[in-house]
């Protein structure tokens, strides 16, 4: 059995809310969870990092200044 270890590498936390909410319903990627730091008491949303989320994550800034 291949066991892959997963680390915090694998996941995208998004601290920025308008930008989870534009990849969530903009580019249809759920989010694992929705929590709150526990540290900074801030809402994040954690993704899966794939090549999907990655494209979305560089196109964001660009998705912003045609607004």
């Amino acid at each position: 059995m291949n066991k892959e270890t997963i680390t915090a590498k694998n996941f995208y936390f998004c601290f920025n809310k308008n930008m989870a909410k534009w990849i969530r319903y903009e580019r249809g990627i759920e989010f694992i969870v929705k929590a709150i730091h526990p540290t900074s008491n801030q809402t994040f949303f954690m993704f899966t990092r794939n090549d999907e989320l990655e494209l979305a994550i560089q196109d964001y800034p660009s998705f912003n200044k045609s607004i």
